[in-house]
């Protein structure tokens, strides 16, 4: 009865645990490929910020909202670090996502993550 009680516990605890963490995917844009995620999976990119020197990234735009959602973007560092783009993959299908890196209000560049969603 103990362990049917234990087993029960972790089969509820540890999804829990493991479905808040997103998944870092190390994008290749410059080869052009296509970057393959998994449907209902989380996954970030993560790119390089300086705020002391007014340099940072914002989202450009996802060209297909139904397979890929945008949940949001975090901060790591004192005034310069990294900032994670974090998404969520919600059926299958293909993408882009395009983030801008500005230099106070003047966009310098940007770069574009082609993103396949599979089951």
């Amino acid at each position: 009865m103990k362990k049917k009680s234990i087993l029960i516990l972790c089969s509820i605890i540890f999804p829990l645990l493991g479905g808040c963490s997103y998944k870092k995917i190390e994008f290749d844009t410059k080869s052009g490929k296509t970057n393959t995620v998994k449907a209902g999976g989380k996954f970030r990119i993560s790119l390089s910020e300086n705020h002391q020197q007014n340099y940072y990234w914002s989202l450009r735009h996802n060209s297909n909202k139904k397979t890929v959602d945008y949940l949001g973007s975090v901060f790591h560092g004192d005034k310069s670090g990294e900032v994670d783009f974090n998404f969520e993959a919600l059926q299958t299908g293909e993408t882009e996502i395009s983030l801008n890196y500005y230099h106070y209000n003047d966009s310098t560049s940007y770069v574009t993550y082609k993103i396949k969603v599979i089951k």
